[in-house]
């Protein structure tokens, strides 16, 4: 089995029609230069980028159609060692390094892929369920009424 290697941070960047997708702010315009100050030199730039990754691209555990292609940046910019600078999180928290808090920040996406997966699967499996009831309740009643008249052709 082979497996295909992620996209580059620029080739998410460069191939990805943001205009036509959305985040919980409309569209997501504003999402790609967003992602490149998550690299910035300048640490309110990064802390800002960050908050755009937690309040409008992921906001309150929502998925958003531009959440797919800024988790893949920011999983392709793990390594960059920028992300070793310190990012500002709450008021009054010391400044941490901002790859914890994109992989805080993946850890939360993926969680709420986990959930919607689930919550689908629960569907799925509750409407084959009631397929199956439906079924096995008029099943066997259709053939014991049609199959004498099948058995005595």
């Amino acid at each position: 089995m082979n497996l295909t290697p992620p996209p580059g941070p620029a080739t998410v960047l460069a191939e990805t029609d943001w205009a036509a997708l959305e985040h919980a702010l409309g569209t997501a315009e504003d999402t790609p230069a967003q992602l490149v100050a998550l690299l910035d030199a300048d640490q309110q730039v990064r802390s800002r980028a960050l908050d755009h990754l937690h309040h409008v691209v992921h906001h309150q555990n929502t998925l958003y159609v531009a959440t797919v292609p800024a988790a893949l940046y920011v999983a392709a910019i793990l390594l960059d060692p920028r992300t070793a600078l310190p990012v500002d999180k709450r008021s009054g928290d010391f400044p941490g390094p901002m790859r914890a808090e994109l992989l805080g920040w993946l850890g939360s996406v993926t969680d709420a892929a986990g959930d919607q997966a689930g919550a689908v699967m629960r569907r799925v499996d509750d409407s084959d369920n009631a397929a199956r009831c439906r079924a096995r309740r008029s099943g066997p009643a259709k053939i014991r009424r049609t199959g004498p008249s099948v058995l005595s052709r």
